[in-house]
């Protein structure tokens, strides 16, 4: 059990019959910016050269960020695209020809996106996950997540 009181927060713990209480101040909870090496030029780089190779041009990368480091090490590589080919098509949760349709425009994005080489750069600059979003005038249309 936890409790707010006088800008701490307590948590309450209750074990084999016995009270114990610990206090936390807003010291304990730092707001500082996380340390971390910034590897976005690597994924820059990469997220690059899948919009030249992916949807025939249609594709263009947006940019490439560090998201959090704990509990993982997580990075976004941001794509945007006008392709129709490429676009999620509404009303996939009652129609399963379009479900279907969908699921393979999100299976097709995911293959390009997450490769043998992105797993490779992961492992050897200590990435968790990286997520590539492919987004339509800033409507996401489909995720794909890549995990080392």
């Amino acid at each position: 059990m936890y409790v707010v009181n006088d800008n701490s927060l307590i948590i309450r713990s209750f074990y084999k019959g016995s009270l114990s209480e610990t206090f936390f101040s807003h010291a304990d909870f730092p707001n500082t910016p996380e340390s971390y090496k910034d590897e976005t030029p690597v994924l820059t780089q990469y997220g690059t050269s899948i919009a030249k190779t992916f949807g025939n041009g249609k594709v263009k990368l947006t940019k490439a960020y560090h998201v959090v480091s704990k509990p993982l090490n997580t990075y976004r590589i941001d794509f945007d695209t006008s392709s129709k080919r490429l676009l999620i098509q509404p009303g996939g949760e009652s129609d399963n020809a379009i479900y279907d349709e969908n699921t393979k425009k999100n299976e097709t994005w995911l293959a390009a996106f997450c490769t043998v080489e992105l797993k490779k750069i992961m492992t050897e600059k200590g990435m968790d996950m990286v997520t590539g979003f492919l987004s339509n005038s800033g409507q996401t249309e489909t995720i794909a997540p890549c995990f080392k």
